[in-house]
């Protein structure tokens, strides 16, 4: 009685829902979490929110300039600082002739040596570039060269040398041993560069070649005060440096001498 029972009260619910006839069991439809306009969903619509609505023409802004488009800015080169200036005499570069300039190279390039002696570097650069000079035997060279020079005319002690030109020092060294500044033409180099009237010359002294500075114009100075240029290498000390005798380049000067015809 008790199945009838509740058979009876199901039957008469769906009587009320079908409303008479087949009886249907409808199922509630659950409603969507979401609700796009569109259909497409992405995570980058989510991120910026529901899309604005397009303008109707009738708000649209006419003949709107176009936004112009920001370059980012172009930096300007990083230039190294100026470099200080240096006081420097003017440089004489020019030879007067390829000769001379052959003679420049061949001094040049062997600043440092040791192997030479007294007397032999001048004669061997001449000899090298194919300009020796016939000297009297049994003398010293310089004094010997500077007088065959002067035999022809080209020995000369006022002037201005030239780059490629002889030039003649005396009592660079105590040649006799007599511990006196006695000694003429201990010297003899070629000149390399003329820098206002400083020389620079090579020359074989305290037992290599080297570049030396003499101002014949400035002879007692050893720099110059303002630059400090050297003008004037020192190349002895007489007496123990105490003086009594020339020391600086400028103060041994002897002449100079082209080999130029």
């Amino acid at each position: 009685m008790r199945r009838l029972s509740g058979l009876a009260a199901l039957l008469a619910v769906a009587s009320l829902v079908g409303g008479g006839g087949c009886a249907s069991i409808r199922h509630a439809r659950t409603p969507a979490p979401y609700d796009f306009d569109h259909p497409v969903f992405n995570e980058r619509d989510v991120a910026r929110g529901p899309r604005r609505p397009a303008a109707a023409a009738s708000q649209r802004v006419p003949n709107a300039a176009p936004r112009p488009v920001r370059s980012s800015p172009r930096l300007a080169p990083r230039l190294a600082p100026p470099p200080k200036p240096v006081a420097r005499f003017d440089s004489q570069t020019s030879y007067p002739s390829d000769a001379a300039k052959l003679r420049v190279e061949l001094a040049a390039a062997q600043v440092g040596e040791t192997r030479y002696e007294r007397g032999t570097f001048v004669a061997r650069i001449l000899e090298a570039a194919g300009q020796s000079v016939q000297v009297a035997a049994g003398e010293r060279y310089v004094p010997a060269l500077r007088a065959a020079l002067a035999a022809r005319g080209q020995a000369h002690v006022q002037g201005s040398p030239r780059a490629g030109d002889l030039i003649f020092l005396s009592n660079t060294h105590d040649e006799n041993r007599n511990g006196r500044p006695d000694d003429p033409l201990t010297l003899a180099g070629f000149v390399e560069r003329v820098e206002g009237d400083t020389l620079v010359f090579i020359a074989f002294h305290g037992g290599k070649v080297r570049r030396l500075a003499v101002t014949p114009a400035r002879p007692h100075q050893q720099r110059d005060e303002r630059s400090q240029i050297p003008l004037n290498t020192r190349l002895v000390s007489w007496n123990g440096g105490s003086g009594g005798g020339p020391e600086l380049a400028g103060e041994c000067w002897a002449g100079w001498a082209t080999l130029e015809p």
